[in-house]
């Protein structure tokens, strides 16, 4: 039995090998670098890292919609909500902290 496929793991996507975005998220890989993205919209910096070998470990933004569209492009993985409302003892120890700058209608 397969496992079901994320939204973003097309046919085209895979033919793609290491250049495929998310190529090397997957937590049983061994990840070159962990990272967390704060202020994160739909996950374009998730994109780029995992791109590179990275692995999200944690993900913050603050609007609904945004984190509605993350999940969706990401398996599911839904990001905390505000970040001045989260224990930092809870984020996950990472290499590399991105983050987009808010913005503002």
């Amino acid at each position: 039995h397969e496992p079901p496929r994320c939204p973003y793991r097309t046919p085209a996507a895979e033919d793609l090998g290491d250049f495929a975005p998310h190529a090397r998220t997957s937590a049983a890989e061994p990840a070159a670098f962990t990272f967390i993205e704060l202020f994160a919209g739909i996950g374009g910096f998730r994109v780029a890292l995992a791109a590179l070998g990275g692995r999200c470990v944690f993900a913050s933004e603050v609007d609904p919609f945004a984190r509605g569209s993350y999940a969706a492009n990401h398996c599911g993985e839904r990001p905390a909500g505000d970040i001045t409302q989260i224990d930092a003892s809870s984020v996950p120890a990472h290499d590399v902290l991105a983050a987009g700058f808010p913005c503002q209608p």
